[in-house]
């Protein structure tokens, strides 16, 4: 409006512009205009220098907050609807996520990877609310805070729980440099280490991705790393979901199987390794139903398949 501004208003664009500066320091950082705003703040990708040219790394998306301890996700509008919309973005993305606490006082910005939160996902969807929770130690599995039981959403039955994951410590904090020279040179070796920890917690995350898309149940996550540390230091623990009622998600999980299998056929025939083949025969005729190849591909995996037979009868 004419002639004031919102003091808040003013103080979240001015933790904005300070995310953005800090940012950059790592590479690319390209803020998302507020007309186009549904959740990032930030399109980021770290940058590495070789020879005169600088190369990207893996892209990830920020969301910047002033202050906060816990983000939420879902829940209820004031109209007791089931916000599903907001989940279906966090999880939905094509992108890893962070979340950058930009802080005016100590001109610091504190990135923390979402990752974590993908095993609430695949173990219990479709869930009520998610709790992003900062600082706190991470845990093997995400934590049921609360719940009430409602349908809302395109007839979608939620369980109407509440779910709080821990995010751990920050992945990096980024700073102000000191303008005096010495400082300023371990600034810049600092950095380099922090663009290879972010590159490796993203491209990470973004194979979690891979793997939701899928329909596959399954992930890595950093179970331990150190703020600022090196990325061969960074933990990885993988982690895996699974369900007892029959049937359930299977079919999914075939048919993103069914094309590494097809390939993997074709790459062990060509070199010769039948047996690699012969095992894999019974995978792949369960993940072949309902498919449909090109003739020419699919004379040539049978081809294969009958090679590897052949093989496995000369053992006799």
């Amino acid at each position: 409006m004419p002639g004031q501004l919102s003091d808040d208003f003013r103080g979240g664009a001015r933790s904005e512009y300070l995310a953005q500066y800090l940012l950059s320091q790592l590479g690319l950082a390209v803020p998302v205009p507020r007309q186009e705003d549904i959740g990032a703040d930030f399109i980021c990708a770290p940058t590495f220098k070789v020879g005169r040219m600088l190369r990207a790394g893996t892209s990830f998306l920020v969301q910047i907050k002033a202050q906060a301890s816990e983000i939420s996700y879902g829940g209820r509008d004031n109209k007791g609807k089931w916000k599903d919309y907001e989940l279906n973005w966090l999880f939905g993305n094509d992108l890893p996520l962070f979340i950058g606490i930009s802080n005016k006082e100590t001109l610091t910005l504190d990135l923390y990877s979402c990752s974590p939160m993908r095993q609430t996902h695949f173990l219990h969807w479709p869930f009520g609310k998610l709790n992003l929770q900062l600082d706190e130690p991470l845990s093997k599995n995400p934590i049921e805070v609360e719940g009430d039981s409602f349908v809302e959403a395109k007839g979608l039955k939620c369980s109407g729980k509440t779910y709080r994951v821990p995010l751990g410590k920050p992945i990096i904090r980024l700073h102000v440099a000191s303008r005096k020279r010495g400082k300023l040179v371990t600034h810049q070796r600092k950095l380099a280490r922090q663009r290879k920890l972010i590159d490796a917690v993203a491209k990470n995350d973004l194979q979690n991705i891979a793997y939701h898309r899928m329909g596959v149940h399954f992930g890595n996550v950093a179970l331990g790393h150190r703020t600022n540390g090196p990325a061969s230091d960074l933990q990885l623990a993988s982690f895996f979901a699974w369900n007892d009622i029959k049937g359930y998600h299977i079919r999914p999980q075939l048919d993103a199987l069914f094309p590494i299998l097809t390939t993997l056929i074709s790459n062990a025939a060509a070199q010769k390794d039948y047996k690699l083949v012969k095992d894999l025969i019974p995978a792949y005729r369960a993940a072949e139903k309902g498919k449909r190849l090109h003739p020419m591909h699919r004379e040539t995996i049978e081809v294969c398949i009958r090679k590897a037979k052949k093989y496995r009868e000369s053992l006799r």
